[in-house]
């Protein structure tokens, strides 16, 4: 399908005569990540000004990258083997921030690819030294974007010989772990993806895990659930212990990062049947324990282990009739014409059957994993205006379904320019739209400081959406939480955690 080329996306930047797609089956066991990563690459490029053809490959061979426009066609086509190397080289010539299209791209090709994304190692170690002295300038200077998290986490790597002291891997690791848990958009992507990385080599796998429990452990943490749930990128027989004592001896965001590094572990086929008769003792341990939040959390993982377990679970508490078990076939989500319709406006292209897979997945998400990487990546994409402009038009008006998936998209893809009907919505009769809201605000341009958070603090039911928020947001109204008596105590708590770590990590330019 040739496509239409609107305003926006010169013809010159080349017309896709065959976009890539996944055609793996949209409710089988996995997905292909090399079509969604050359996705990426070309819907980038073609919406950029810096992506016409001549000039792209220009500019790239002047970087020390040498393009011609054949060679470009089979980059983007899949006829030439994909690299780390390529996509930075992306990056570079469309202006992109350091680790903007890598991190996406990484997360995607290391989750769901047979193999990881293929990283150029340094040619000498005095290249590798030179960097490793760029970044420990960039970390005493408290200045470490996303680009030089993974360009960390490939220098100490074992492949390329560079071990540090464990002392100095420590340091780095806490410091990398507490600034994912407060980290947002491209910025939390590359983090996660870089400690995605460290934890599949041995010595720095150990400081990442005793990073995440002491982080974690912290009183008034915020960002648990991300920081434990990283956990379930490290080989399941190197984290599994930690992952299950977390889930069976923890509470609130630490037991929720648990279940959902159980439940990657167990959507990639990970365990065997000796490790699923120890899941489920301790599924139905915790459950009976704490049959409300343990029971929940348990129901996370549960589908995934058998429908026996799933069964007695819901015996248990009481909830017979629920449907919990995984679904067998995704429908397909209300109101995706509406987003597929407002993207051909944007883009002039009609037909985009990547877009629709991905939207498929990050509308329905049953797969929660999957959701996720299908909301990255359209996040990474220059489709994310028009998606996020139709998802605030359907979050604001539309029937409950579509408005809590379009809410739940908004947490990913929502930009300052929605800060405004964003912060409008803090007073919406509905308490879930006030807290898609706030959590949308967090990830976005944060709350105004001028709103008045107060009423939202005290609120049994927003209260820990609006800490965070606040958190995220350096808000004014952080400090009177402290010390006030209608203020929870776990919330002041929060208050305090975030006053002592600082506000949202986002490697804006200073």
């Amino acid at each position: 399908m040739t496509g239409r080329v609107a305003m926006g996306w010169s013809a010159k930047t080349g017309r896709p005569s065959n976009i890539p797609r996944d055609l793996t089956d949209l409710n089988g066991p996995a997905i292909d990540p090399k079509p969604r990563v050359l996705w990426l690459l070309r819907m980038t490029r073609m919406a950029s000004p810096l992506g016409e053809v001549k000039e792209f490959c220009a500019q790239a061979t002047a970087l020390g990258h040498p393009l011609g426009s054949d060679t470009l066609s089979s980059i983007e086509n899949g006829r030439r083997a994909m690299s780390a190397e390529v996509i930075t080289t992306y990056e570079r010539v469309l202006h992109k921030r350091p680790g903007d299209l890598l991190g996406p791209s990484d997360a995607l090709w290391r989750t769901f690819g047979s193999i990881g994304l293929r990283h150029t190692s340094h040619t000498t170690r005095d290249a590798t030294w030179t960097e490793l002295e760029r970044l420990e300038g960039r970390f005493q200077d408290n200045q470490m974007t996303g680009g030089d998290w993974l360009s960390f986490s490939n220098l100490v790597d074992m492949r390329d010989g560079l071990m540090l002291f464990p002392s100095v891997q420590e340091e780095w690791s806490d410091r990398l772990v507490t600034e994912m848990m407060r980290s947002v958009g491209a910025a939390y992507i590359a983090r996660c993806e870089a400690i995605s990385r460290l934890l599949h080599d041995p010595q720095p796998r150990r400081a990442i895990i005793q990073a995440v429990r002491v982080a974690t452990h912290e009183d008034g943490a915020q960002g648990t659930i991300d920081a434990v749930a990283a956990l379930g990128d490290a080989p399941r027989a190197s984290a599994l212990d930690e992952v299950l004592r977390i889930f069976s001896t923890t509470t609130g965001g630490p037991r929720t990062g648990a279940a959902l590094a159980l439940q990657q572990w167990a959507d990639l086929g990970e365990f065997d049947t000796a490790d699923r008769d120890r899941i489920t003792r301790h599924l139905v341990a915790v459950a009976h324990d704490d049959p409300t939040e343990g029971g929940e959390a348990a129901m996370v993982v549960a589908p995934y282990i058998s429908s026996q377990l799933t069964t007695a679970l819901l015996r248990r508490s009481g909830a017979e009739g629920r449907v919990a078990a995984l679904p067998t076939r995704m429908r397909r989500p209300p109101r995706i014409g509406q987003y597929l319709s407002a993207a051909a406006n944007y883009s002039g292209i009609s037909t985009d059957p990547m877009l629709e897979r991905l939207l498929q997945e990050a509308l329905a998400h049953e797969h929660d994993g999957r959701g996720h990487h299908a909301l990255v990546l359209l996040g990474a994409s220059p489709y994310r205006e028009p998606i996020a402009e139709t998802a605030l038009d359907i979050f604001a008006s539309a029937e409950p379904p579509a408005r809590k998936a379009a809410g739940h998209m908004l947490t990913y893809l929502a930009g300052p320019q929605h800060q405004q009907a964003l912060t409008a919505l803090l007073h919406d009769p509905e308490l879930s739209v006030q807290a898609f809201a706030l959590q949308a605000l967090a990830h976005s341009s944060g709350v105004p400081a001028d709103i008045d958070l107060h009423e939202h603090l005290i609120h049994p039911s927003l209260a820990s959406a609006t800490i965070y928020a606040a958190g995220m947001s350096g808000h004014p109204d952080l400090a009177s939480a402290v010390g006030s008596r209608f203020v929870r105590g776990d919330v002041q708590q929060s208050a305090k955690w975030w006053m002592a770590h600082g506000t949202r990590v986002d490697d804006a330019p200073a």
